[in-house]
């Protein structure tokens, strides 16, 4: 179903994002996005290519990557954190996992990080995933 989605809109060139969801039987589309999406960042950590390279090659060139590989899972998700204070903030820059350090989302003492693992197997991307937003909550916490 997807691919027929795919063919009934007009040719778009560079990345596009469609959400679904899986039942038991199909995938059902609920949202498409002509933009770049948080999905490139689960993406990225698990393709063999560079991936901005290849949206500039298939916008600029009409180049298509070939031989395309995955290889393991990555998790990512925004997680709620305490507003960090400046020297933690720079801590957590050098996270690996980090993909967004956590800014302030209003006034009060909460902020959003977004971070992202890759695990050979989904178990072992999941255990990453709980330790670095350990890590990250424990960095902030540690200036309190």
């Amino acid at each position: 179903m997807l691919i027929e989605i795919v063919h009934l809109l007009p040719p778009f060139r560079g990345y596009i994002g469609i959400d679904f969801v899986l039942t038991k039987n199909e995938a059902v589309p609920i949202e498409i996005n002509l933009r770049l999406t948080t999905s490139y960042i689960g993406l990225s950590r698990v393709v063999n290519i560079n991936l901005a390279q290849a949206i500039i090659d298939a916008v600029f060139q009409s180049k298509l990557p070939t031989k395309i590989k995955t290889a393991g899972y990555s998790v990512f998700s925004k997680i709620d954190t305490p507003k960090p204070q400046i020297e933690n903030l720079k801590r957590i820059y050098k996270t690996e996992e980090v993909f967004s350090p956590p800014f302030p989302i209003s006034n009060n003492d909460t902020a959003l990080a977004l971070i992202a693992t890759k695990g050979a197997t989904q178990t072992e991307a999941k255990s990453k995933f709980r330790e670095a937003k350990k890590r990250v909550l424990h960095t902030i916490n540690r200036g309190k």
